[in-house]
């Protein structure tokens, strides 16, 4: 194929606001002023006309001859959360130039993989739009600078603009026989052109060349209902100099009915007019993938898999968890109630995502007849983006109903579990008998330890127990990171983190928050991104039977079932607490600095306790054998309350846990984790914490 080239130039503009730091090395600033007869910036940006607001983390790629800064990730000033004018400066003072002249490049999103002044990346085939908001085109954009200027005076900036590298297209739908209908999406397919995918931009000369060929976007549009009056989408593209055509595709909806209207031969435009009702319309059958399917039957859940780029996924959207009623314990007398649980059935008027660990992860976000639609990154065929999101739907004054989690992976979870072996002491109980496991923690994007993938894709999410609801773990910064990984809404912002501490009540269900009292049973759904952290328990009221097995020990013979809060996605489920008795020699339920008797794949010769210390911390967790296999383990921490302070805690040299689905007194739950000294089997831990799961196959589904 012959590649598409486009190259334009970029007026070189004042630099965006930055600071400057060894290469390679992150600088945040988060001072009030600037040190004196240092270099400071003050930055502002628009897109479509509309001001970018900095936030604290708001970073950028910077680039300096002078000052030996290759792709050097700079943080805004804490001053700027919220402004227009950004406010960035460096412990570098003026001076040092030959010819008094500096030359500074920078450019906004930060990407790390940017490797020269030659940046590459890809422009989103695929985005998306909430009614007539435009707040999703900054998650698309690529902005740009380049300053050649002389050194300021004490106390004096340079004031900086940034140009955006791409173009903001508008779509006009015009319509008078689909009054009512919902739209659905835009499709634009070029011809000789490329108005999305692959690119290469120069930042010191300011030629972008498109590297796809024949590339389109489309924009998929939420919550929209065509009307008389025309609806005005935006796009974010790079539009072809010289002129082209393209193949518009507009798709409407109403009830069970489907259309996708097409028009060829339109002319490519910055505002492009569409009279739809001329438009050849073909009835649209629903090739969405349902992810309720599971080996032939329907099976909802809490999770669902969604493992291709590109392919638009459907699951129901009036069914709570798998839909199943847990039946009341009469006579039950434990620590609190097994009073049972009954779904009810949903009937959502919206649906929205509510975080995401990428912009972008997931688009094309839907109701429709009963079910949430929504589409994956990227292109058909092509290589997964992996992470986490979740999705709520509303009833019709935007409270939430219920939600889901949506695990955005290609592994393969059916083919690689692993058997685990019951220790003898329990043989005589056939219900914990050959427990079958995934091979990594709900939520993870690898079962490699992070010595081996380089991040911690393996720590997975955070359970509160009893609890269907995930909450994000440590970012990639290193494997005893304690900061949180990166979340963001449907628009691509960034949402701040879980955090240190909270009120008495929710203070809002679409953004991370943490209180103090537990949630009443009509509030337990409606905040799921509210975290209890001082509360005997999460929920106002104490149930054991959360997870479907309120019985606590082997004497009972019962491993519990699926309930409609348990996390895990079709065909797997929380497990009974006997499922790791089997990595020990002696069964037992703790074991402290006895490494001979842990059935540990340990990779070398070891023989005192401080080598097996020094092992787990550097490799970051442990490797198990499993009787029939081995099992990964990191060392993820938990989400405790130190002292008052919610956090990520003990991260890299616990793992903290993972959550079975056995309650134990006084508002405990047991537990299954190990550290650098000890290995506890059966161990318990207060409901509150955060903690793993690692699904166990469901024989009852």
């Amino acid at each position: 194929m012959n590649k598409v080239t486009t190259t334009r130039k970029i007026a070189a503009a004042a630099v965006m606001a930055f600071a400057f730091v060894a290469c390679k090395e992150e600088y945040t600033s988060d001072f009030s002023t600037p040190a004196e007869n240092t270099i400071a910036f003050e930055c502002t940006a628009s897109i479509n006309g509309s001001p970018v607001l900095w936030t604290e983390t708001s970073r950028i790629g910077f680039f300096s001859d002078a000052y030996g800064q290759v792709n050097t990730p700079v943080t805004a000033s804490a001053s700027s959360a919220g402004q227009e004018a950004g406010f960035f400066w460096s412990d570098l003072s003026w001076g040092g130039v030959d010819d008094g002249l500096y030359e500074f490049h920078v450019y906004y999103p930060y990407n790390q993989s940017n490797s020269s002044t030659l940046l590459s990346g890809s422009v989103a085939s695929q985005q998306s739009q909430s009614g007539t908001s435009t707040a999703h085109l900054s998650q698309y954009s690529l902005m740009a600078a380049s300053v050649s200027t002389e050194a300021k005076p004490v106390g004096e900036s340079v004031e900086v603009k940034f140009t955006n590298v791409f173009d903001v297209m508008e779509l006009e739908v015009k319509t008078s026989s689909r009054i009512g209908w919902n739209l659905e999406s835009i499709s634009l397919e070029p011809s000789g052109a490329s108005l999305a995918g692959g690119y290469t931009y120069d930042l010191k000369t300011g030629a972008l060349t498109m590297t796809d060929t024949d590339a389109g976007v489309t924009l998929n549009i939420t919550d929209t209902e065509l009307a008389a009056d025309p609806f005005h989408g935006y796009a974010m593209v790079a539009m072809p100099e010289g002129g082209a055509t393209c193949k518009v595709t507009v798709v409407v909806t109403k009830g069970e009915e489907s259309y996708a209207l097409v028009s060829e031969g339109v002319s490519l435009a910055g505002k492009m007019t569409l009279e739809i009702d001329g438009y050849d319309e073909t009835v649209l059958a629903d090739t969405a993938v349902d992810l309720s399917r599971y080996e032939g039957k329907t099976v909802t859940a809490n999770c669902y898999v969604a493992d291709e780029a590109g392919v638009e996924y459907k699951f129901p959207a009036t069914v709570m968890g798998n839909g199943y009623t847990t039946p009341a314990i009469s006579g039950y007398d434990h620590n609190g109630d097994a009073a049972g649980f009954a779904p009810e059935t949903l009937s959502p008027a919206s649906a929205k995502i509510l975080w995401q660990t990428a912009p972008g992860l997931l688009t094309n976000i839907r109701l429709r007849s009963g079910y949430v639609y929504f589409t994956t990154a990227g292109e058909t065929g092509n290589a997964l983006q992996s992470g986490n999101a979740v999705i709520a739907v509303m009833d019709a004054t935007g409270n939430i109903l219920w939600s889901w989690h949506i695990w955005v992976t290609d592994a393969d979870l059916e083919g690689k579990a692993v058997k685990y072996t019951i220790h003898e002491k329990y043989a005589q109980y056939s219900e914990y008998a050959d427990p079958v496991m995934m091979d990594r923690n709900l939520g993870a994007l690898t079962d490699q330890l992070t010595n081996m993938s380089g991040d911690n894709g393996s720590y997975g999410l955070f359970y509160q127990w009893g609890r269907k609801d995930p909450f994000p773990g440590s970012d990639d910064s290193g494997y005893t990171s304690t900061t949180y990984r990166n979340t963001y809404d449907a628009e691509g912002n960034l949402l701040d983190p879980l955090p240190a501490t909270g009120g008495t009540s929710p203070s809002t269900a679409n953004e991370w928050d943490a209180v103090t009292v537990g949630l009443s049973d009509a509030d337990m759904n409606r905040y799921p991104m509210t975290f209890v952290y001082t509360a005997p328990m999460w929920t106002a009221e104490v149930h054991d039977d959360y997870w479907g097995n309120p019985y606590s020990a082997a004497s009972s013979n019962e491993s519990g079932h699926k309930s409609i809060h348990d996390p895990c996605p079709p065909g797997w489920r929380v497990p009974h607490t006997y499922v790791w008795s089997g990595l020990t020699d002696e069964g037992a339920d703790g074991l402290k600095n006895n490494f001979s008797q842990w059935h540990v794949v340990w990779g070398g010769s070891y023989s005192t306790d401080s080598e097996y210390q020094t092992y787990i911390k550097s490799n970051g967790g442990l490797v198990f054998n499993t009787g029939s296999g081995t099992a990964t383990y990191p060392s993820n921490g938990m989400i405790f309350n130190d002292k008052g302070t919610l956090k990520l805690y003990r991260v890299g040299n616990y793992v903290s846990g993972c959550w079975t689905n056995m309650p134990n007194t006084n508002n405990n739950a047991y537990r299954f984790y190990f550290d650098y000294a000890n290995l506890n089997l059966r161990n318990t831990n207060a409901r509150i914490i955060g903690h793993a799961v690692r699904c166990m196959k469901d024989t009852d589904y």
